[in-house]
């Protein structure tokens, strides 16, 4: 970090904002000092960042790589909307890693980057629902690990890959069907063939599931988040296929309302002990957290906003967006029950 001034920088940057935010700072400071010293620091970086961006060997400076990164961190700490995050992965990190490759990342360094970067960038892009490189089979984690790696069981990685893999499916889905004609959907070849991919999808999830109970410990933090992702993976992916009615009983991926009910209970408790008893930022639970916010019951919203408020608190303000869109999903669920109850 001390040969690179935007690396430099941000450090400072990402301190001073978390520092702003500390009871004790404001005690003994002037409340907007930190903040201030946070926001020039980070102008600094990206003034850095720019002059490095005009040389040639922009794929190869793992500084360059970390800093895009790392302001997505700031971004996510400074901005609720995830915008500027958003930005600082699809035409930051991403582009500077494509630049490089898949297999240009071989020290430790490198893959902490390209692993830590994958969580995000797969809960980025099943949040927003937007495309992601990470797609493209040369990027896929299984075709990146060696033989020594593959040997060494990662939940955390495999179920990232499945994330990616039913994100891109699910805007696959909603294209085609969008595309074919309401009275040609039941009978369309190419909508048959996506309740055929969806279950296969859907197989993968479960194996994931089933190899990972007898593989790995489930004390470990990182893997009790994965089976946050793993309940959050399968309320989303089934989900999809109830917002038409196309589809052949029991050709589809369903769930059950007792299924439902405790995948939501089993996030919530996964998200509660992460939030109270591990250092895993809170930032990586939002996909969880909405998904389950999105079938809860009226009697445990209240503790899907006190989750996302204790990861509000921790510095990552984009929580907030998350708090803002389901409860703007409540009241519209409200008002369609409502609606339906006055016909």
């Amino acid at each position: 970090m001390h040969t690179s001034p935007a690396l430099r920088d941000l450090g400072i940057a990402i301190g001073a904002l978390d520092a702003s935010r500390r009871a004790s700072t404001r005690a003994c400071l002037e409340p907007d000092w930190p903040q201030c010293v946070a926001y020039r620091s980070y102008s600094r970086s990206l003034q850095s960042l720019q002059l490095q961006l005009q040389t040639e060997d922009v794929g190869t400076g793992q500084d360059v790589a970390w800093t895009t990164f790392l302001l997505g961190v700031f971004e996510l700490m400074a901005e609720p909307s995830g915008t500027g995050f958003a930005k600082h992965m699809l035409y930051g990190t991403s582009k500077v890693l494509q630049l490089a490759g898949p297999y240009a990342h071989q020290s430790t360094l490198q893959k902490r980057l390209l692993d830590a970067f994958r969580v995000l960038e797969a809960n980025r892009a099943i949040l927003y629902g937007d495309d992601t490189f990470l797609s493209e089979s040369k990027w896929s984690f299984n075709n990146r690990v060696t033989t020594k790696q593959a040997a060494v069981p990662d939940p955390m990685a495999d179920i990232v890959e499945l994330m990616i893999q039913t994100s891109r499916f699910s805007k696959q889905l909603f294209q085609i069907v969008e595309d074919t004609p309401t009275e040609k959907r039941s009978t369309s070849s190419a909508v048959k063939a996506l309740a055929r991919e969806g279950t296969a999808l859907d197989h993968r999830i479960t194996t994931w599931n089933n190899d990972s109970l007898l593989e790995s410990p489930i004390t470990d933090p990182f893997t009790q988040v994965s089976f946050a992702y793993y309940y959050a993976l399968q309320l989303f992916h089934c989900r999809n296929f109830t917002y038409y009615s196309c589809w052949e009983t029991g050709t589809v991926p369903e769930l059950s309302l007792l299924e439902t009910n405790a995948y939501v209970a089993a996030i919530i408790d996964v998200c509660d002990k992460t939030i109270r008893a591990s250092n895993i930022p809170g930032v990586i639970l939002l996909f969880p957290l909405r998904m389950a916010g999105a079938h809860v019951g009226f009697e445990r919203r209240g503790k899907i906003l006190k989750l996302l408020q204790q990861i509000y608190n921790s510095g990552f303000v984009v929580a907030e967006t998350i708090k803002a869109d389901l409860c703007d999903f409540w009241a519209f669920k409200e008002l369609e029950s409502s609606s339906k109850q006055n016909r």
